[in-house]
């Protein structure tokens, strides 16, 4: 347990440098890494690899569908953006004792929403990509095998 906490800050300090520097250069080397990036801390918490090694395997994980798990990443946003705006009319009772525990409230359900929603896709995204990795490998395999035999 400890060690994949060093490793989230320690991956997560350097994970946010290497977006932001991206960001700096230019927006789309930032979105590009952020993207090719974004599975690294579930290989901390699942696969308890360290951060480099993380960080390797989230850029392999996703390469091939980096334009798929960008438009993912944009839906996902917007989605949160819409989840935000509708429960933010809570804070339109906001200026009295009552109207701030509303508007309260409404903040924290919408908090609670969209993390638990983008915690899933982040995971369904995850298991899927894993899935298409291991589907190709096997077939990677069993070509191999089956290259020297002869012909029947």
């Amino acid at each position: 347990m400890v060690w994949a906490a060093i490793n989230f800050v320690i991956g997560g300090i350097i994970f946010g440098i290497i977006v932001a520097l991206g960001f700096v250069a230019l927006i789309v080397p930032g979105i590009f890494l952020l993207v090719t990036l974004a599975f690294w801390t579930v290989y901390v918490a699942v696969e308890d690899q360290n951060f480099i090694k993380a960080f390797r395997s989230s850029w392999g994980l996703t390469r091939g569908y980096r334009l798929n798990l960008f438009v993912l990443g944009v839906t996902v946003t917007l989605l949160i953006l819409l989840v935000n705006l509708v429960f933010g009319l809570g804070n339109l009772a906001s200026g009295s004792l009552v109207g701030d525990i509303v508007a309260l409230v409404f903040a924290q359900v919408a908090s609670a929403i969209t993390t638990v929603f983008s915690t899933a896709v982040l995971a369904t995204a995850y298991t899927e990509l894993k899935v298409r990795e291991d589907e190709e490998r096997d077939e990677t395999v069993s070509e191999d095998t089956s290259a020297g035999q002869p012909a029947a």
